[in-house]
């Protein structure tokens, strides 16, 4: 069997050339994050992306629940199937910002996934203090963790990234 070489110069692939390009410019999407991001505010005035971090790590009071990494480890391949396919399809399509559309597709099975967790009641059950709490509510409250009010919940999202760009800030 002898080595085989291809020239492949001459050849145009326009659907990776229209990505190549979104990619090339440095204000344009490069990646998506999902979860509880900062300035959004409880009734009381407390950060929602606080005590969502206190749920998903813990605190010396607060077991921790998490929602947020396990979500998204276990569906890395779903995410990056989702992907491929959406850039697949866009760019072949000539669609404009076919990147950009492909990570919002992302974002927005990251942030179903997400708000999907959270209504799943991630264990340990709540303390019986709490329990006691939410069923004194009119119509006995939910009963789960991680839902109180719904702040939380109603504050999952996603955004685009452009580089260099830190989500959590």
């Amino acid at each position: 069997m002898g080595d085989f070489t291809f020239d492949l110069s001459g050849l145009r692939f326009p659907a990776l050339e229209r990505i190549a390009r979104e990619l090339a410019d440095p204000s344009g999407p490069r990646w998506v994050a999902a979860g509880v991001f900062g300035g959004a505010t409880d009734e009381d005035g407390t950060s929602v992306s606080e005590y969502a971090a206190y749920n998903e790590f813990g605190t010396s009071e607060i077991p921790k629940r998490p929602f947020l990494r396990p979500t998204l480890a276990d569906n890395t391949e779903k995410y990056a199937s989702i992907l491929k396919g959406a850039l697949h399809g866009l760019a072949s399509s000539g669609s404009a910002e076919p990147v950009g559309m492909a990570l919002t597709a992302v974002g927005r099975e990251m942030e179903t996934d997400v708000i999907e967790k959270i209504k799943s009641s991630v264990p340990p059950p709540n303390a019986p203090a709490t329990q006691a709490r939410k069923a004194a509510r009119p119509g006995g409250g939910y009963s789960g963790t991680l839902f109180d009010t719904g702040t939380m919940l109603g504050s999952v999202s996603y955004q685009l990234l452009t580089a260099g760009e830190e989500p959590f800030a």
